[in-house]
């Protein structure tokens, strides 16, 4: 391998017949050289910028922290090391990129250059931005890279595993093309956008603080599995999406603090399983957040998700009686469902309104049969079983008061409705 510094590489050029050139900005053009050898450039002065136009290379290999090169058309077997910044455009077509164990400001490649194969493995980087390439294939592992973007990039396959869970990285995925899948990482954002269709793409093991997903027509094949979303100002947003049968499997969204879904989006066919769903919608009118809970509770029956369906039923109900004006007989009625069983969520409460307002009847009934309190105490189990005897206390119909016998009756109804109450909170434990 020739390892060259700045001047040995423009030496090089000069006897090859070929001329450099340096535009107003102090970059170095060079064009049209042809080298069989391996060639390692190091020592690169700060200030100079390099850039290789429609040129033959095997092996590049740079190895020079402050080199900020520009690759322009041309054929290269490989190029690896590391560098400042590497931009490969107008249509070069190159086997291999790649860096391992090392550190790197950016990679930018676009303007329908075609790279057989990028790897990048415990490095890091400021930004990788892809746009407009075909790259067969994509693999990055190891890695602590702030800003990914990946538009307009038709891959066969792209790997992507962080493992690095100290570093968020910001994800930006746009009108790609090809399997993706993203495992066991840390992110800062994740975009997704910009799909007729969107390919397979599949994230295992993700942490983030913001999931996006828009304008993508068809997102059936979209996978999330244990994907977390969680942090200050975490962010799931799904706008202008037909999410189709996309899957989430064991996903937590109950911490994320900002969730906004349009109404313009479909996702009553989800696939759920297992994970915990969003606590509360965040932007939109009521109407609009009444239509998403009902998409989700549809797709939760579907799927026999009884348990969130019911979750969802309740939050569709709740939205639907915050549409409504106090003045309506439905405004009373979703009212008193919510604050006996939370919309058939909660069996508990109930039962607290059966002892409360028990105790509550039982005290004026024994004050108006003239009975003693503290002997009568211990027949309050009798009082609120809805079909005791009239005589539980020792009274005789004709005995009782009028007033203490209405009570009475009206504790009956009362209780009948709150076990009923119970009961139906417990639906959603009958099956999956």
């Amino acid at each position: 391998m020739v390892e060259l510094t700045a001047n040995d590489f423009l030496q090089a050029v000069n006897k090859q017949g070929n001329h450099f050139e340096v535009d107003q900005k102090g970059t170095i053009i060079v064009s049209n050289i042809s080298v069989t050898e391996p060639v390692m450039l190091k020592q690169w002065p700060e200030w100079q910028s390099l850039q290789l136009v429609d040129c033959k290379l095997d092996l590049l290999v740079l190895q020079a922290s402050a080199i900020r090169l520009s690759i322009s058309s041309g054929r290269y077997k490989s190029v690896t090391g590391f560098w400042d910044s590497l931009e490969i455009t107008d249509g070069a077509n190159i086997e291999h990129v790649g860096c391992a164990d090392t550190s790197c400001n950016y990679l930018d490649v676009k303007g329908g250059s075609t790279i057989e194969r990028l790897f990048i493995a415990n490095s890091q980087f400021e930004s990788i931005s892809i746009r407009s390439t075909i790259v067969t294939g994509i693999h990055l592992e190891r890695f602590k890279i702030k800003r990914l973007l990946l538009r307009q990039v038709s891959s066969q396959q792209i790997e992507i595993a962080q493992s690095n869970r100290d570093f968020r990285t910001m994800m930006t995925f746009i009108e790609i093309d090809g399997y993706l899948r993203c495992v066991n990482s840390k992110l800062d954002s994740l975009t997704i956008g910009d799909f007729k269709s969107a390919p397979r793409m599949h994230f295992e093991d993700i942490e983030s603080n913001s999931l996006v997903i828009n304008r993508v027509e068809d997102a059936s094949q979209l996978a999330f599995h244990d994907f977390n979303l969680h942090g200050e100002e975490s962010l799931l947003k799904l706008d202008n999406v037909q999410m189709g049968t996309a899957k989430f499997f064991n996903c937590n969204f109950y911490d994320c603090e900002r969730v906004i879904i349009r109404r313009d989006c479909d996702i009553g066919k989800i696939n759920w399983s297992g994970g915990r769903w969003f606590k509360n919608l965040t932007s939109g009118s009521i109407a609009d957040h009444k239509y998403v809970c009902q998409q989700i509770r549809r797709a939760m029956e579907n799927q026999a998700e009884k348990r969130f369906a019911m979750e969802f039923h309740g939050r569709e109900l709740e939205y639907y009686r915050r549409d409504l004006t106090w003045t309506k007989g439905d405004w009373w009625l979703l009212a008193f469902y919510k604050l006996s069983n939370n919309y058939g969520q909660d069996w508990l409460r109930p039962v607290l309104w059966i002892l409360v307002l028990g105790l509550a009847m039982y005290y004026p009934i024994v004050a108006l049969n003239n009975l003693e309190f503290t002997g009568e105490i211990f027949k309050f189990g009798l009082f609120l079983n809805p079909a005791h005897r009239v005589d539980y206390n020792g009274l005789k119909v004709t005995d009782w008061n009028n007033w203490a016998l209405a009570i009475d009756s009206f504790s009956r109804i009362v209780f009948s409705v709150m076990l009923f109450q119970t009961v139906r909170a417990f639906r959603k434990y009958a099956y999956r």
